[in-house]
């Protein structure tokens, strides 16, 4: 085993955690936000695959090709949307604490909120407005008491 293939098992030892971590996130979902195509990076995935078997001999071939696999199928499980605890936006959970005001943008579709210091936007489907805003005001009153 080379020096090479070392490094690329550990990132992706390294890549796997860091999206079971994506996943769980997105299992604490209540309302899930209806997004773009989700199928574009885990079919990135799927072509670095191809590529690797085509590339790679041993089987380091077999292992790198079933983590890439592994990786489009939980990419594919990762969300975005509103859970009991905060608002989570691509398996990354922002508590409502740290979110400080979050509102409600109806001209550009979106639900406005601060991650790590910055302004964030979590864009939304328009037919989903009704149902975020109860959702995020019964929040608010349960904060309030």
């Amino acid at each position: 085993m080379t020096v090479y293939e070392i490094i690329l098992y550990i990132m992706g030892a390294a890549v796997f955690v860091m999206l079971l971590r994506m996943v769980i996130q997105s299992r604490k979902i209540v309302i899930e936000v209806r997004s773009g195509p989700k199928w574009i990076v885990p079919l990135m995935f799927v072509v670095v695959a191809v590529i690797g078997i085509t590339r790679y001999t041993g089987a380091f071939r077999i292992i790198q090709t079933i983590l890439l696999l592994t990786y489009a199928v939980m990419y594919y499980n990762i969300r975005s949307g509103f859970a009991d605890e905060g608002i989570v936006s691509m398996g990354t959970m922002i508590p409502y604490e740290k979110a400080g005001t979050v509102t409600l943008n109806k001209n550009n579709n979106c639900i406005l909120y601060r991650y790590r210091g910055r302004d964030a936007a979590l864009f939304i489907d328009p037919d989903q407005i009704p149902e975020i805003r109860e959702f995020l005001q019964k929040k608010s009153r349960l904060k309030n008491r």
